[in-house]
């Protein structure tokens, strides 16, 4: 008896730390940061089919001062608005071919407003 219950313990810890992911999915970057969709104007309580693409994926590099965007989904560009805590906003745009937008940022915490050609909006913080 002994055994089964330190087979069975063993077997809820070893699957409590897997999770299944779709390729492409998570960042490979742990400096990558997921900026969610926005759905203003729906109900939130109405049930919805999944979606495969959820956000796009967000990385600021230092050494050369821009902001990297990936998992664009279908959109061939983007609008983009950083606002900093104090309500300084820049704005610029990324695309598939160049999904790279260069602008110096000091380190802190930023909103992100990005608008896709399809119409689709993604906000969320970042911390840079």
């Amino acid at each position: 008896m002994k055994l089964k219950k330190l087979l069975l313990a063993t077997l809820i810890f070893a699957a409590s730390g897997y999770s299944y992911a779709a390729p492409g999915s998570q960042p490979e970057d742990p400096e990558t940061q997921e900026i969610p969709e926005r759905n203003y104007g729906q109900d939130p309580e109405r049930k919805r089919m999944p979606s495969r693409h959820s956000g796009i994926f967000f990385r600021y590099d230092y050494l050369n001062r821009w902001c990297v965007f990936s998992n664009l989904g279908s959109s061939t560009s983007m609008s983009v608005t950083i606002t900093d805590l104090e309500g300084n906003s820049r704005f610029g745009s990324v695309s598939r071919d160049f999904p790279i937008w260069q602008i110096d940022l000091k380190s802190g915490e930023y909103f992100i407003s990005c608008t896709s050609d399809t119409g689709t909006t993604y906000e969320g913080f970042v911390y840079i």
